[in-house]
């Protein structure tokens, strides 16, 4: 419950990318955009990847600035609370 909640507050404010390729110490992920013609590639480093991250699989660039991410936490917490007096 606590993961979809986090899920869904930070895909509000991200981009879809798929993991393309491994190039060296980078990976390479591909724009997830409706037109498909749109192929923005962006070189990210591994190790900053999720853990068990993989070859075509997605993953979401978030995006935030401090205020941003403060609303983001509070969001959570009250919806969490929701769900636990409810």
């Amino acid at each position: 419950m606590i993961d979809k909640l986090i899920q869904t507050s930070y895909q509000k404010n991200s981009l879809p990318f798929r993991i393309e390729r491994f190039e060296g110490l980078d990976a390479i992920l591909v724009f997830e955009s409706v037109d498909e013609t749109d192929q923005q590639e962006l070189k990210w480093p591994i190790r900053q990847l999720p853990d068990k991250a993989k070859l075509g699989q997605k993953v979401w660039l978030q995006l935030s600035n401090n205020e941003t991410r403060a609303l983001e936490k509070e969001e959570i917490l009250r919806k969490l609370l929701e769900e636990i007096i409810t």
